[in-house]
Order: structure tokens, then C-alpha cells, then sequence
């Protein structure tokens, strides 16, 4: 059930740990660890929707439900954390 809010959760820690190292070793806006982040974001993404794909294959019920209803706020919450990196 809370599968989604954890990838958010990594989400959210590696997009932090992605964007301090870029800032330690060039710049934060440097094109190389922007395609980085982006990338990190992409795959949290891709792991959002398979886990959402796969709670609907598997399961049936108002558990389930509440499950795939985690995978939609935890992808929010990647776009969300991810339009900074979009807007630099």
C-alpha cells in the first residue's frame, strides 16, 4: 500500500543527493547532472507506474485501490520535484 510514497521517498532523497554532489563538483545547473537527475526521475516514474500495473494486475478490492491511489501521489510528487531541474 504505501509502495508509491516510498519511491517518492528515494525520489526525493537521490534527486537531494544528486543535486549536492553536482553542486560540490561543478555546478548545479551543469547540463551533464541535469540529464542525470532527469534520468533518476524517469526511472522513479517507470517505477511508479509498474507498481501501479502491477497492484491493478495482481488484486482486486478497495486495498488495492488505496495502493494504486499511493503510485498517483508519489508520481506527483516526482513531477512536482522534478520541474526544478526543468526550469534551471
Amino acid at each position: 500500500m504505501t509502495g508509491g510514497l516510498l519511491i517518492w521517498a528515494a525520489h526525493f532523497l537521490g534527486v537531494y543527493l544528486i543535486s549536492s554532489t553536482a553542486d560540490v563538483v561543478a555546478t548545479a545547473e551543469a547540463p551533464l547532472w541535469r540529464l542525470i537527475g532527469g534520468g533518476f526521475s524517469l526511472a522513479c516514474l517507470a517505477g511508479e507506474a509498474g507498481l501501479a500495473l502491477l497492484i491493478l494486475k495482481t488484486r482486486r478490492g478497495f486495498e488495492p485501490a488505496i495502493g494504486v491511489g499511493g503510485c498517483f501521489i508519489g508520481g506527483v510528487g516526482v513531477v512536482f520535484q522534478t520541474l526544478p531541474l526543468l526550469l534551471i
